[in-house]
């Protein structure tokens, strides 16, 4: 017998294979052991994406500076959780966009006057939200690393997975908060703005008062270097949306009424 993965010559009565630590399957799938595979990697509490969702709210610091100094084995490595954020962004488009579709209705928080140009974008950042996604980590992680301009405990590539790491996390619960509150008829947008936003900022403001070990006045000042540098970054998305719409001809949605 071998195994099917590495190719390892193994015993009869290997469970496991000795090479590659894969476990030996001598059965033919069945429904039933199908379902006792989905729970034993996702439902069982001793599962890593189970325990790094969970560490990720109570010791986020244990995941993040250990995935920094090495560590791999014990929680979810970075690029595969953010894998699963992507996933789980897709599972929240499907539900919403076939079960709940008025949850991509326009809601209360739209300018009124400009319920197309609107309407327009939102549908541009569903379908292209996989990507939106992927880039707004980098940019995330560059203002993070001009905020602790003055700390050398992370370098730009480490800002990256504590960003890959928050951010998917953040994405993982919102996705679940969105379907939830969208089953009651609240709109999409008013769940992003008034729940998921003010979470997220909670969420990764209480992570980096972990991971730098800021205190109050602290954790103030970067903030307020925060706005002034998000300021900036927003004034320049500014132009080149405007830039945009000048290019497309869509300027004048901006000045009706």
């Amino acid at each position: 017998m071998e195994c099917k993965n590495c190719h390892t010559q193994l015993s009869e009565v290997s469970l496991y294979c000795n090479q590659c630590g894969g476990k030996v399957i001598k059965n033919r799938l069945t429904l039933k052991n199908l379902l006792e595979y989905f729970t034993e990697t996702f439902l069982n509490y001793d599962n890593q994406f189970l325990q790094t969702f969970i560490a990720l709210f109570k010791v986020p610091e244990d995941v993040i500076i250990g995935y920094i100094n090495g560590v791999r084995k014990k929680y979810v490595d970075v690029i595969s959780y953010f894998a699963i954020a992507l996933t789980v962004l897709g599972i929240q488009y499907y539900i919403l966009s076939h079960i709940f579709p008025k949850a991509f209705e326009m809601g209360t928080l739209l300018h009124r006057g400009s319920e197309e140009l609107q309407k327009k974008n939102f549908d541009f950042m569903m379908e292209y939200q996989s990507l939106f996604f992927m880039l707004y980590i980098p940019v995330h992680a560059l203002i993070s690393r001009i905020v602790f301009y003055n700390v050398k405990t992370f370098n730009y590539t480490e800002h990256l997975v504590i960003f890959l790491y928050l951010i998917s996390q953040s994405s993982i619960y919102g996705a679940i908060i969105m379907v939830f509150l969208a089953a009651f008829g609240i709109h999409y947008n008013d769940i992003s703005l008034s729940v998921i936003l003010p979470l997220q900022t909670i969420y990764i403001s209480y992570c980096l008062i972990r991971l730098f070990k800021l205190n109050f006045k602290q954790f103030l000042f970067r903030f307020l270097i925060f706005l002034a540098v998000g300021g900036i970054f927003f004034i320049i998305y500014t132009l080149l949306y405007i830039g945009i719409l000048y290019l497309n001809g869509d300027m004048h949605y901006l000045f009706e009424d």
